[in-house]
């Protein structure tokens, strides 16, 4: 089992991750929802609710996923924004593609150019 990672790059941006229940808390009566984690573009900072090592994984990617929703641009697209469009992309991305990147170990080597 690999380590919490304390920071995460995305494009230009590197971002503090870090667990912490009572701030996804306060976020989510904010929004009246209830949130597994967060991402604040404004003060770099992703936050993961704690819990079960699988469940702060694809949380973690989830984040991370709107991370790069940001650093490309699409945020600023109507069509893709915010709103619960982008929501659906995400969440129907983050399980599957944490599936294929913990079955496919050669990929993920050879991606992050160690093959």
């Amino acid at each position: 089992m690999s380590a919490f990672p304390r920071r995460i790059k995305i494009s230009a941006y590197s971002y503090t991750v870090r667990r912490d229940e009572a701030a996804i808390d306060r976020v989510s009566v904010t929004g009246q929802i209830d949130l597994m984690g967060n991402i604040s573009h404004r003060d770099l900072v992703i936050t993961v609710r704690p819990g079960p090592h699988q469940q702060e994984r694809v949380t973690l990617l989830h984040e991370v996923l709107h991370g790069v929703f940001e650093a490309v641009g699409l945020d600023d697209r109507p069509e893709f924004g915010t709103g619960n469009l982008q929501e659906e992309i995400i969440s129907a991305l983050d399980v599957t593609l944490l599936q294929v990147l913990e079955d496919n170990p050669t990929l993920v080597a050879f991606l992050v150019g160690q093959s």
